[in-house]
């Protein structure tokens, strides 16, 4: 008995069914082979790149934009069209031979931007095909590198050395007009928190309004050696300059209680020796003061003097 299949108005039989399905089958690779085929074949089409100059003339500068946006005529296949985008999407132009032009055209660096693409990408033509800028003047100077950061540490830990940036300057080189107002170049902004061990990062220069300028350096390096603290105190004597005539002089106290902050891996490094805090006899020879303040002249460069008591201290004089 010959069974129907039957779907709402329609009804198949099983052959009408296998036929059906033999020719779904059949326009599915039809348009699989026809899509194949067509996306094989070569096409121009647009997409957007960034043009990048460099290498401007050593004594002049060139006041247009370090780059421009600029839409690209492209050759090539229909799959590089659909899945995959120009590689790489900055194209650089190298100004190096310009004379005294006063425009770029973009159309003779094609050769050189197609260099820069992969194979089967053929830049063919490019909007706009010409910048046009002005060449002035050009200076160099060297000016220092400001840190522009906020740092704060956890409880008990703190930087036990100078912080550094390297380089600590840079040099700046551009229009004259545009370099001479420059005095110092700062970082971008930086701010660590809680802060429990030494840091070591690459921070950017802040090229804000800079657009013309060339900078040596993009970034400096900056270095902040931190750890974990004690706090300490030690006594440390008094010692009197300028006591020119030999008096017998007497220092009430003759020490000054000295507070620190040292490394714990440094701790057992630091004693009195390492301290020295004069008090000068000429504030009452030539000043007339009857108490003398006292100075610290020398400690550990990797401790942190938190107070240091007394401030100033009594004497007597004896002739």
């Amino acid at each position: 008995m010959e069974r129907y299949f039957s779907s709402g108005a329609f009804t198949f039989t099983p052959k009408t069914r296998r036929k059906v399905s033999v020719f779904a089958f059949c326009l599915l690779i039809s348009v699989i082979l026809w899509m194949f085929f067509y996306l094989s074949n070569e096409y121009r089409y647009r997409i957007s790149a960034y043009i990048v100059f460099i290498n401007q003339p050593a004594e002049k500068a060139v006041s247009i934009s370090d780059s421009v946006k600029a839409t690209l005529i492209v050759e090539s296949t229909g799959w590089n069209y659909f899945f995959r985008r120009l590689n790489p999407e900055v194209l650089t132009t190298d100004l190096a031979s310009l004379g005294d032009e006063e425009a770029v055209d973009l159309r003779k660096f094609l050769p050189s931007y197609n260099r820069q693409t992969d194979a089967d990408q053929k830049i063919v033509d490019i909007n706009p095909d010409t910048v046009y800028f002005d060449l002035v003047a050009r200076i160099e100077k060297k000016v220092p590198v400001i840190l522009d950061a906020s740092i704060t540490y956890q409880h008990q830990f703190i930087n036990y050395g100078p912080l550094s940036i390297r380089p600590d300057s840079v040099l700046v080189s551009g229009p004259v007009n545009e370099v001479r107002p420059i005095n110092e170049i700062h970082t971008a902004a930086l701010q660590l928190n809680n802060v429990n061990s030494s840091i070591r990062r690459f921070i950017p220069l802040d090229r804000k309004n800079k657009k013309n300028i060339h900078l040596s350096s993009q970034s400096v390096l900056l270095t902040v050696p931190v750890e974990e603290y004690t706090e300490h105190t030690l006594k440390i004597p008094v010692e009197v300059l300028n006591n020119h005539d030999n008096y017998e002089v007497t220092l009430v106290p003759s020490t000054v209680s000295v507070t620190y902050y040292v490394p714990l891996s440094r701790f057992t490094e630091v004693g009195p020796e390492d301290f020295r805090i004069t008090a000068d006899l000429n504030q009452w020879q030539q000043k007339n003061k009857n108490v003398l303040s006292v100075h610290m002249e020398r400690s550990p460069d990797f401790v942190k003097i938190v107070r240091a008591k007394p401030e100033s201290i009594d004497f007597l004089v004896y002739k």
